[in-house]
């Protein structure tokens, strides 16, 4: 795996960061988890969910296919 892959897949953000990134609001995150509508978030020891950024990208592009589906 190429280095700056490794990188990329190192970085970690609470569901704060990761919503705020993914353009939509944490309670928007939270919903949609809730629903099973994204895959369940990592946890770190202390039962905080965090998210790398192939996470991030997972659910931007969700963000794009559910606003999408709202305009037709």
């Amino acid at each position: 795996m190429p280095y700056d892959t490794l990188f990329i897949m190192a970085k970690k953000f609470k569901a704060e960061i990761a919503a705020m990134m993914s353009g939509i609001s944490i309670a928007t995150l939270n919903r949609w988890e809730k629903h099973k509508l994204l895959p369940a978030p990592k946890r770190e020891d202390n039962g905080y969910r965090y998210y790398t950024e192939k996470d991030v990208k997972h659910i931007k592009d969700f963000a794009v296919i559910n606003k999408s589906k709202k305009k037709v």
